[in-house]
């Protein structure tokens, strides 16, 4: 103490700990990140054993986070995932690190994108079909800008079994320009917008069985014939015909 005059002794020491634990670094999604999943997968850089992390993740208008979309607590991880689809949209979201002294400084604001897009639903062809060159058609889905279509002799849609891919189809109908061999066949379909593709659409199933045409044998084209009538006769295309 000092007065006009003097000064006093010192006090008696006192002793404190410093445990600043710092600020997490948030290392995904990139700021400004597109997403195409929902919920999204929140990351940030491991501060050390015995630390926990507090998220919280709101509209991007709510800066002051007044009104959180969803927060939580991440034991000992170093990410965090909300706990169910928080919808498309522009969020912002901040991580803060805590220990069993201290609690950390909010992280600064990542903001991301979410832009996911709903799947298809496969409409026609469907059961046995007997044209080789078959239409294809399939559900629409708002915010599209076009759909990819796979088709395949295998059920789980394998590489090995794939007949044709097509993608940039605008639409809900598409025409194959190959001629299908008779079989069973899987088709599916995706959506596609200007960021992001859905998921497949569950897999339908038809069975091409094409007869073909019969080639006529007699008479001939163009003959004149001497008797009427007069048998007509094709090619046999076998049994049950």
């Amino acid at each position: 103490s000092v007065n006009a005059n003097c000064s006093s002794v010192w006090s008696v020491g006192e002793t404190f700990t410093l445990d600043d634990i710092g600020v997490p670094v948030q290392t995904s999604p990139d700021d400004g990140d597109i997403l195409c999943i929902d919920p999204p997968v929140l990351s940030w850089n491991s501060m050390g054993a015995g630390i926990t992390y507090n998220v919280e993740i709101t509209d991007s208008v709510d800066t002051g986070y007044a009104a959180v979309v969803d927060s939580g607590t991440a034991v000992a991880l170093s990410s965090w995932t909300p706990a169910g689809v928080i919808g498309s949209g522009t969020y912002i979201w901040r991580v803060q690190a805590a220990n069993g002294s201290c609690v950390g400084d909010w992280s600064g604001d990542f903001t991301l994108t979410i832009d996911t897009i709903g799947a298809t639903t496969p409409l026609t062809p469907t059961g046995t079909i007997c044209t080789d060159f078959p239409s294809f058609s399939w559900s629409a889905v708002a915010g599209v800008v076009s759909y990819t279509f796979e088709i395949s002799t295998d059920i789980a849609f394998g590489v090995a079994g794939r007949v044709a891919l097509q993608t940039g189809i605008v639409g809900t109908n598409y025409t194959m320009a190959l001629s299908l061999a008779n079989g069973t066949y899987y088709y599916r379909v995706m959506s596609v917008n200007a960021n992001c593709s859905s998921v497949w659409s569950a897999g339908e199933m038809f069975t091409l069985d094409d007869i073909g045409v019969p080639v006529q044998t007699s008479p001939d084209d163009g003959e004149i014939l001497c008797i009427d009538p007069h048998g007509l006769s094709w090619n046999s295309m076998g049994a049950g015909i």
